[in-house]
């Protein structure tokens, strides 16, 4: 599984619930399918996961989204997984 770098994190609390949601958003190479599939695959591809859970990850860090497989076999996000935390140039 291909490394993501964090672009931002978004938390929302749910006024119903009061519940803090958390929103993860990634830049990540594009996969061997989405390549082979395509007519042109270049630079990054964006995504985004959702939690209940603050994995305590900033823009920038670089890390694994671990997932399992759920309900009628969907993915379910059981961990974000650090590779590398960000430092700023001159830190």
């Amino acid at each position: 599984m291909a490394n993501k770098t964090i672009l931002g994190v978004k938390a929302v609390k749910s006024a119903k619930t009061q519940k803090v949601g958390y929103t993860y958003f990634f830049s990540e190479p594009f996969s061997a399918y989405d390549n082979e599939s395509a007519e042109v695959c270049e630079g990054l591809k964006c995504g985004n996961v959702f939690s209940y859970r603050d994995f305590a990850v900033k823009p920038g860090d670089v890390v694994n989204v671990m997932y399992e497989p759920g309900y009628e076999g969907k993915a379910v996000l059981t961990d974000i997984v650090m590779v590398k935390p960000y430092v700023p140039a001159g830190k």
